[in-house]
């Protein structure tokens, strides 16, 4: 059977803390792959650590991603998603160069930065936007060639989705541009569905599909 944690422990430990309580309810995703692990699809003694600093995710509870596979190419298997802190800066802007560093930095302070790790490396970044100053956006989420396909994406999106879910957001949107057939593909496995779409505005008038997913 699979444990679920949120401990918090002392809220000093966490400075990036904000207006939260000492524990996360689950969100519906974690929820439903816990349901499917304690019939035995996240194997045994699985463990995953769920919390506002972070999100651990082991090999035995690899349901919590719906497929047990997800996590199996992570050399140390785990992948730790959190917030980027000012001590990332280097790295995020060396997976971002769509955007000045200054505009990372400031976009760190403000808690639009995830990080995933695995064996003391950033495997993982995402990026987000919120349009109109309200509407949650994917603006950009990269993952190092070398752990593609392990799970690294859809932690990260699992994480986002809970600390949304704690300030009220029903909705997440994200795009891809119109002919990268694997990103758009890994969107609708995630339950992400297509909503809209720009055309013509990427070099090569290559158009952008816009992707929306609910969050109540």
């Amino acid at each position: 059977m699979i444990d679920i944690l949120s401990p918090y422990g002392d809220r000093a430990a966490f400075p990036h803390e904000t207006e939260v309580g000492a524990s996360l309810s689950l969100d519906a995703s974690l929820s439903r792959t816990a349901a499917l692990a304690s019939r035995g699809g996240g194997g045994s003694g699985g463990r995953v650590e769920y919390t506002r600093a972070g999100a651990v995710l082991g090999v035995g509870c690899a349901a919590i991603l719906d497929k047990v596979s997800d996590l199996t190419m992570i050399p140390d298997g785990s992948v730790r998603v959190r917030f980027a802190t000012l001590d990332d800066l280097d790295r995020c802007a060396r997976c971002d160069v769509t955007v000045r560093r200054e505009a990372i930095e400031r976009k760190i302070g403000c808690d639009e930065v995830l990080v995933a790790e695995s064996a003391g490396g950033m495997v993982g970044y995402l990026r987000l936007e919120y349009l109109w100053s309200k509407l949650p956006f994917i603006g950009l989420i990269h993952v190092v060639d070398a752990h593609r396909g392990a799970g690294v994406g859809r932690a990260m999106l699992v994480f986002l989705e809970g600390y949304l879910r704690e300030r009220g957001h029903g909705v997440l949107l994200s795009s891809s541009m119109s002919d990268a057939a694997e990103a758009q593909q890994w969107h609708r496995r995630t339950g992400f569905e297509e909503c809209g779409f720009l055309a013509g505005v990427n070099p090569g008038a290559i158009g952008e599909v816009f992707f929306r997913k609910r969050l109540d």
